[in-house]
């Protein structure tokens, strides 16, 4: 369940929030989402009767990445393979677990898996004197001191074959989400190289917002690694420190809008992606 620490810095943005970011990074993971890949560069897509030719993608979710708990097909609301050139297509999962679904590369390209969890809400409330969480709408509540609706996204980013620069740089529609204006995959990891990833909340630039960037293998595996904000165009620039597999976070906080304001006071999105880095 989300502590009340996370709660707070998802809701703030632009400058209020450096001074907050300072004291608190790097981040704790908390009930985050994301998407895997077994393979996120595929040297000979097609060649499915070799190893190098075979990817799957899973889902992860919860403190620990990049695997903690345990999810069922119904959890997700979408669970797509996104081709190149655009055309979408539902997976199919191996069912309670990770959702290990085989991935159908046949040509090169930039493909991305996409995973939206089930919408949820949670309230805060006392009672008793103590503070207490519940899965579900302020309705019926006293004393509630938080209140919000939320919706997760995640991607994974995967390379068939070359890729040209602008490759996932296009945005997909999601209501919070991570463009990469330089592809991922024409990156080294090492001292001094980054990578610009820039957030959109409903088409638009997302300024002063929260980016948390981490790789596989970082200690320990419930925080992440880099603690970021976006500037005034919505870009952050991630620290390549090491080769490998990454994530990229972020979260963004509003008031909630007059269909759900009854319900909850905010509404509060968070997206993810994930890609190799050589």
């Amino acid at each position: 369940m989300l502590g009340r620490s996370r709660v707070r810095v998802w809701l703030l943005c632009g400058a209020a929030a450096a001074a907050t970011f300072a004291a608190v990074a790097p981040m704790a993971m908390a009930h985050d989402f994301w998407v895997n890949a077994t393979r996120y560069i595929i040297e000979r897509p097609g060649e499915t009767d070799h190893d190098e030719g075979l990817s799957s993608a899973y889902v992860g979710k919860g403190h620990l990445y990049p695997v903690d708990q345990v999810l069922q097909p119904e959890d997700l609301t979408r669970w797509t393979l996104r081709r190149p050139g655009g055309a979408e297509e539902a997976l199919t999962s191996s069912g309670p677990g990770v959702l290990l679904s085989p991935l159908p590369i046949e040509e090169p390209g930039p493909y991305v898996v996409r995973g939206t969890l089930a919408d949820s809400m949670l309230t805060g409330y006392v009672e008793g004197g103590e503070e207490k969480y519940v899965e579900g709408p302020k309705a019926g509540r006293e004393n509630v001191f938080y209140s919000a609706y939320y919706r997760m996204t995640g991607k994974a980013l995967i390379a068939a074959g070359p890729t040209a620069e602008d490759a996932f740089a296009e945005p997909l529609g999601d209501d919070l989400e991570l463009a990469f204006p330089e592809n991922p995959y024409g990156k080294q990891g090492g001292e001094g190289q980054t990578l610009p990833v820039k957030v959109l909340f409903r088409g638009e630039p997302a300024a002063g917002c929260a980016v948390f960037a981490s790789h596989w293998g970082h200690t320990p595996r419930d925080a992440f690694a880099q603690t970021l904000l976006t500037d005034a165009e919505g870009v952050a620039r991630v620290k390549l420190t090491h080769k490998g597999v990454w994530i990229v976070a972020a979260v963004h906080g509003v008031p909630a809008g007059p269909e759900r304001r009854d319900q909850v006071d905010d509404e509060e999105y968070a997206a993810s992606a994930t890609f190799e880095i050589r």
